[in-house]
């Protein structure tokens, strides 16, 4: 199987986890984004009123290239946040919190704090953007959309 398929098959089993946890949980939410260095994908679940668990995958062409050099078949970053919501007003939400994120390094995660701001276009469609702070590793800014599954 190749690196593209894995990483979709790695991909679809972090949906499906998602979706069938989804029943004790609320607010569903899938993300894609473009950034400075990588496009994004993630998923996200609201447990509490204020706290939001969202987990994803990385990737750009040149994560793909330094993974070849390295032999590194996990070159691509798949990381996890916790996220406190702080609600603007009935459109707008910032979230802050904390995570961690795979490296290709001899240290296999890497501690994030992470920033998004969150403006709701419609009831399930939102235009986000992300500030990831990643310690000793290439950080990551990016603009994408997220849909409301559930």
């Amino acid at each position: 199987m190749s690196k593209r398929k894995n990483q979709f098959a790695l991909l679809l089993l972090l949906l499906l986890t998602t979706i069938s946890h989804a029943q004790s949980f609320s607010n569903l939410r899938i993300s894609a984004a473009a950034g400075y260095n990588a496009y994004t994908i993630s998923s996200s679940i609201q447990y509490t009123e204020k706290w939001t668990l969202d987990a994803g995958y990385q990737t750009n062409d040149s994560h793909f290239r330094a993974s070849e050099s390295d032999g590194d078949l996990f070159g691509d970053r798949f990381f996890g946040s916790l996220l406190r919501s702080f609600p603007q007003s009935d459109k707008l939400t910032h979230y802050a919190g904390l995570g961690a994120i795979s490296t290709s390094s001899a240290i296999p995660l890497a501690g994030t704090i992470r920033y998004q701001l969150t403006y709701l276009l419609t009831d399930k469609l939102a235009l986000n953007s992300n500030v990831y702070l990643i310690f000793s590793k290439p950080s990551e800014i990016n603009v994408g959309l997220t849909y409301a599954i559930l």
